[in-house]
């Protein structure tokens, strides 16, 4: 095919920065899909809000084209055909090109053409361009010296926003991708907006957008988390064009505050932190007083927002003392032992071993017959050195509840007196296991404490869970693979039961795995295992792809 009378050049001169950059995202993406393509037409199927046709010609010596978004109702070019466009170059290939009859055509330098142009006849082809262009028209106007509020189309970005949240009923899981894409892409044009020089019209149409989401939580079906990336992405638009104009920082945190407050979806939650420089003194104070007046309103049987809010109050003051201040309202609120256990937290995650140690020993009367409380405590004692206060606590809690989460919090805290203790502990679990026929915890407390010996005689007499055969396995290959092999094959055969394709290129990877710990009699001994494990799921195509894959014999 001869080689097409455009280039990325060219069509980035025609759509302008903005809508060739989209178009370059969305070939990229492989949302574009060529249907047909030829020497001088082509037609292509792009993925948008929903799937568009675009189709392409070059009949006249330009590239020309037309697109069923509603973009190119009234537009010469959208971000739809400059993805196929693009992807219409990348098809044509003029290296199968036939030979040309005579010399190769000279290529005009365009740059010294348009130089060497008049400026009135320059203008007036610019002006031609701008007309027909949203992009093109507002960038020229800025140029000159325009306000770019009053340049760009807010209306246009806020009818593509308003139509993206339209659900027509309800958005089934199948649906629910397309429906996020719209809103994707209406997000774009805020975006856009920004980048123009419009921070204003991007914040409001940044919070307009955060506001018809919460209208979306009863008719989505969001199993893939779609909601949560538009509001994220909603949320840094608005910072970013609040960034640009900063503004009053009151009434900036009045904004943040009505609708932290009233949320459903938990938006500018993080307000305090992600708009700290924002607000300043006097805004976080703003926003403290509004949050503040909304706690003292809640009742007990609103759980579900207090917590959120009591969030909100810590990062708040986070943002306003830094760590003293969060400790100054930890200490306000000392309730119970999980305010404890929280303010205890607080200072070892700002690594002040010492208070954290003080705070626990000074609480320790109050809370000490709580299992949560001296966990924490224990953790505090321990990082400051007071390994005797640690074990002391972390025993009493292993003893009440010997799991090995707390096994392990008693290994980790106690330190040097931990040996004295782990024989006792042992013997307990060993104990409970016997009782309860629990040996695969007591496997687990093991292979955890890097016990593989005990653990492997322990699983082989009575037996573990999947997982903790895989790591005794691995454990067992350099001093015996046969057997090591062995406990693979037996967890491939337990995944193809399952019956599904994830499973069998499990299988797959455990049998591959066990032929690299044998070899000799044991490998053709394993070999012949794998073929009747083959012979037996002769049908089950996707077990026999799966295993093929892997290079697996048969």
């Amino acid at each position: 095919m001869p080689p097409l009378p455009f280039s990325e050049d060219t069509l980035r001169l025609r759509a302008g920065d903005v809508l060739f950059r989209r178009g370059l995202q969305y070939a990229g993406q492989g949302r574009a899909v060529l249907v047909a393509a030829g020497s001088r037409s082509a037609v292509a199927m792009v993925m948008g809000n929903h799937e568009y046709t675009v189709r392409l010609s070059v009949a006249t010596g330009g590239l020309t084209g037309s697109c069923t978004c509603p973009f190119a109702e009234d537009q010469p070019i959208c971000k739809h055909i400059v993805a196929a466009a693009l992807l219409w170059l990348e098809d044509s290939d003029p290296s199968v090109a036939e030979p040309a009859a005579g010399p190769a055509p000279q290529v005009p330098d365009l740059r010294e053409f348009l130089l060497a142009q008049d400026r009135e006849w320059l203008a007036e082809q610019l002006l031609a361009l701008a007309q027909d262009d949203p992009s093109l028209h507002p960038q020229l106007l800025i140029a000159a010296g325009a306000d770019p509020e009053d340049s760009i189309d807010e209306d246009a970005v806020r009818g593509q926003l308003l139509a993206s949240l339209e659900t027509g009923g309800y958005v089934s899981y199948y649906e629910a991708h397309d429906f996020f894409t719209g809103i994707g892409d209406a997000l774009d044009s805020i975006e856009e907006l920004l980048e123009l020089g419009a921070p204003r019209a991007a914040a409001r149409l940044a919070l307009l957008a955060l506001d018809g989401f919460e209208g979306l939580l009863c008719g989505v079906d969001d199993s893939d988390g779609g909601l949560s990336v538009v509001c994220s992405r909603a949320e840094e638009i608005h910072l970013r064009a609040s960034q640009a104009v900063p503004g009053d920082p009151r009434e900036l945190a009045r904004d943040l505050a009505r609708r932290a407050l009233t949320s459903d979806l938990e938006v500018f939650s993080d307000a305090a932190e992600q708009y700290r420089d924002l607000l300043g003194a006097e805004g976080l104070e703003e926003l403290r007083d509004a949050v503040e007046e909304r706690w003292r309103t809640l009742g007990d049987e609103d759980r579900a927002h207090r917590y959120q809010v009591a969030g909100q109050r810590e990062r708040i003051a986070e943002a306003i003392g830094g760590t003293d201040g969060l400790v100054a309202l930890k200490k306000s609120e000392l309730d119970t032992d999980g305010d404890a256990a929280a303010l205890v937290n607080v200072l070892l995650d700002a690594q002040r071993i010492e208070d954290a140690a003080l705070e626990a020993q000074a609480l320790r009367e109050r809370f000490g017959d709580s299992a949560r409380f001296r966990a924490v405590a224990a953790e505090a004692f321990a990082r400051a050195g007071r390994y005797d206060e640690a074990t002391e606590l972390s025993w009493t809690n292993f003893v009440e509840h010997p799991f090995l989460r707390t096994f392990q919090s008693l290994k980790l805290s106690s330190g040097p007196a931990f040996p004295q203790r782990r024989e006792q502990a042992l013997a307990i679990l060993q104990e409970q296991a016997a009782e309860h026929g629990a040996w695969s915890s007591f496997v687990d407390v093991l292979i955890w404490d890097e016990d593989m010996p005990r653990a492997w005689e322990t699983a082989t007499e009575h037996g573990a869970r999947d997982s903790a055969w895989l790591a005794l396995a691995r454990w067992r290959a350099p001093i015996h693979g046969a057997e090591a092999a062995g406990v693979l094959h037996e967890l491939a055969r337990a995944a193809v039961s399952v019956g599904q394709r994830g499973a069998y290129a499990e299988a797959a990877r455990f049998l591959k795995e066990a032929m690299g710990y044998v070899s000799g009699a044991d490998a053709e001994a394993l070999t012949e295992q794998l073929l009747d494990l083959r012979a037996r799921n002769c049908r089950r195509p996707a077990l026999q792809d799966e295993f093929t894959k892997a290079g697996l014999p048969g």
